[in-house]
């Protein structure tokens, strides 16, 4: 069990430099025969890209006995 506190902010910070996540997303919008129209896109990966990276880093601290 890892009760000391500096210990787990070493071992969270070793897992985030450990990961490492790349993402391009390239789009291309076509709008033919229309006026006055506004696109609004939005970008969902990152945010889930961070939520599974921090269900990554509980897992790992639940097995570690840290929580």
């Amino acid at each position: 069990s890892i009760a000391d506190s500096e210990k787990a902010d070493r071992v969270a910070q070793e897992l985030f430099q450990k990961s490492s996540i790349k993402q391009i997303n390239k789009q291309e919008t076509v709008i033919r025969n229309s006026r006055n129209v506004t696109v609004t896109t939005t970008d969902t990966d990152i945010a889930v890209n961070v939520q599974i990276l921090l269900q990554i880093l509980l897992a790992l601290l639940v097995k570690l006995n840290i929580l």
